[in-house]
């Protein structure tokens, strides 16, 4: 359907795309209002096209309820479908700083896919899990789950996510070396701007933490370029964030002071309290 499409068009990053999603918003809620009961696939649908809106411009609390809602629905329907929406709540449940409760969403579809036992629901969900216990900084977990996301996705779409979540577990581990490979193996599979640009912040990350400041502020000022072009509010403050922390460290106080009050303020936006404190 045309949310469908539009959805689409916004995740790759198509001028205008995400514009005309934001015109289509009204629409597609209007079909979860009148349909929610009768037909809970399309209600379920409508939702999750309005997903990749709510990720870049918030506010989070919004993305929350309404992924609660697209989950509910979807316990009726295939597990493919209740795969997808539980990735979707788990997402701004991490986003809104609650990833314990991004957890049991999770584990709880985990048994689903076990009972089912389709491999295409599993590799998506183990980046899931990775990105989880990242969150709550359980690196093992997140180490573990990436690796065997990273054998299920063989060739698949999510080989490239699986490949990020690896590296930026084993770069929390503390194996810069390792977490080079994996994420520029990331960076040549994923082919959507938004996973590019998180992968190039990664990146950007390990180069600072080898010394590397000049590569790892060409990295930031490329991530921060398409998050920019996205108007991905989020990652746009995000990589604000670690550019002020560079210019701190590089005793530039007045860059640093500039980056931050700007990340503060896409942060606010988009309601995230957490990364507001920090800022």
């Amino acid at each position: 359907n045309a949310g469908a499409k539009l959805a689409d068009a916004a995740r790759n990053g198509e001028p205008g795309a995400m514009e005309a999603l934001a015109i289509e918003r009204e629409n597609l809620l209007a079909i979860v209002e009148r349909r929610a009961e009768s037909r809970p696939a399309d209600s379920v649908e409508a939702l999750l096209c309005v997903e990749p809106l709510l990720a870049v411009r918030g506010p989070f609390d919004l993305w929350v309820g309404q992924a609660t809602q697209a989950y509910s629905l979807s316990q009726s329907l295939s597990v493919s479908v209740r795969v997808r929406a539980a990735r979707s709540l788990c997402d701004a449940l991490v986003a809104r700083g609650r990833p314990g409760d991004a957890l049991d969403v999770a584990n709880a579809t985990l048994k689903l896919i076990a009972v089912d036992s389709r491999d295409d629901n599993s590799a998506p969900l183990r980046v899931c899990l990775a990105n989880i216990h990242h969150a709550l900084g359980d690196m093992n977990q997140a180490n573990q789950h990436a690796m065997a996301a990273l054998e299920l996705a063989k060739d698949s779409p999510f080989a490239g996510w699986a490949q990020a979540a690896l590296g930026r577990a084993r770069f929390s581990m503390g194996d810069f070396s390792g977490a080079r490979k994996h994420l520029d193996m990331a960076a040549d599979r994923l082919t959507r701007p938004r996973g590019r640009a998180l992968v190039l912040a990664q990146l950007g990350d390990v180069e600072r933490a080898v010394g590397e400041v000049a590569l790892a502020g060409q990295h930031y000022d490329a991530a921060l370029k398409i998050f920019s072009s996205l108007e991905d509010l989020p990652g746009g403050a995000t990589l604000l964030s670690k550019l002020g922390s560079l210019n701190l460290d590089l005793g530039r106080q007045k860059k640093a002071l500039d980056f931050f009050e700007r990340a503060r303020r896409a942060f606010s936006k988009v309601g995230d309290r957490h990364q507001v404190a920090i800022c």
